[in-house]
């Protein structure tokens, strides 16, 4: 069985080669967006504008729930929905997705340290356990965007990014403002007018 797990800036698994199906390999794909995909932070039609604007009262009321002011949430929101924006400009589209040639872009572990040092690849590939020198980066323009904006990007604005995330995950096992919170987010994708009672809620 095949897991992938996120690291909110890295999404990464083990599983047979697409090119050698005798053989595994970890794979890396894009991620570390909010929104269900790129497009969302793009489109401008009526729809999309207001999913846009639930999810930016979202990120604000998380950290104004989590101690700030009114003015400080405002400017966390936007350093944070603007890094989300930067990177989705680096995620291909579904339609490109589905094109498994152009999302098969294996590497050597010493090519991908070279051409990304800021994610620091060999070390990531120890602290996961993946004992390996190549992989398959699906989606190389992200990871090159990463390790641009990993370097260039103040590091308070990823500790903000990295406290939103983190209380949006666990939103739903913590106090009813936080839950409201994210349901009135949600709501704007799923279209479900009321929340789950408890019992009923992951």
């Amino acid at each position: 069985q095949i897991t992938e797990e996120n690291y909110l800036l890295i999404s990464g698994y083990i599983g047979p080669d697409d090119k050698n199906s005798a053989m595994n390999i970890a794979a890396f794909s894009q991620t570390g967006l909010g929104l269900p995909d790129r497009d969302y932070y793009f489109k401008t039609d009526p729809a999309t504008l207001k999913v846009q604007k639930a999810y930016q009262t979202f990120i604000k009321k998380i950290f104004t729930l989590t101690g700030d002011d009114s003015t400080t949430a405002e400017k966390k929101m936007w350093a944070v929905y603007n890094l989300e924006k930067n990177m989705a400009g680096s995620h291909r589209t579904n339609v490109q997705l589905r094109d498994p040639q152009s999302n098969y872009n294996k590497m050597s572990l010493a090519d991908m340290d070279k051409k990304m040092p800021a994610i620091g690849w060999k070390t990531l590939f120890d602290n996961l356990g993946f004992k390996t020198d190549s992989a398959n980066v699906q989606q190389p323009m992200y990871y090159e965007k990463l390790n641009e904006l990993l370097k260039s990007v103040p590091l308070d604005t990823w500790k903000d990014y990295l406290q939103f995330h983190s209380v949006k995950d666990w939103a739903g096992a913590l106090s009813s403002d936080f839950v409201n919170a994210r349901f009135d987010y949600s709501k704007e994708l799923s279209g479900q007018k009321q929340i789950n009672p408890r019992w009923k809620r992951r």
